[in-house]
């Protein structure tokens, strides 16, 4: 696994990490944009990547869903989303709805409105500004520079 955290550095499993780090070893290099995850954050991880992606599409998904879904308190979970990805919850949440919504309309899934409440936003002109804020086109016009 590896995906890209939120202050710039890309995060690599513990398997994977291994080798990089015998690589670097050997060769002398130092790579400061990576961060090798230990086993305990990597499965953290990739439960939590498994949930939002199982309730990201529920409206009523947010970060109280988490805290009952991981049993930590809400500060515990904050920190530790924070420390891994550099995005509060909210925001990483927010960010996987709106790729995934992008697939729908790229898929012509439905109306903008029905995307967003597809999507699990409660309002469409509140997906719309996330939409435009975070990739700069509003979703009608990515839809129709996609016909």
């Amino acid at each position: 696994m590896g995906i890209i955290a939120g202050d710039n550095k890309i995060l690599m499993s513990s398997s994977l990490g291994k080798v990089y780090n015998k690589l670097k070893s050997e060769t002398g290099t130092k790579n400061d944009f990576i961060k090798v995850l230990n086993s305990r954050y990597e499965e953290f991880l990739i439960r939590l990547l498994e949930t939002i992606e199982q309730k990201w599409n529920e409206e009523e998904f947010n970060i109280n869903s988490l805290v009952e879904q991981f049993g930590m308190s809400r500060a515990q979970l904050y920190r530790r989303i924070m420390d891994l990805t550099g995005h509060s919850p909210n925001n990483f949440i927010r960010d996987i709805r709106l790729k995934n919504a992008l697939k729908l309309i790229e898929a012509q899934k439905g109306s903008i409105s029905e995307i967003a409440y597809e999507s699990g936003f409660n309002s469409p002109s509140y997906f719309s500004r996330c939409l435009h804020k975070k990739f700069g086109i509003l979703p009608s016009t990515y839809a129709h520079s996609l016909l």
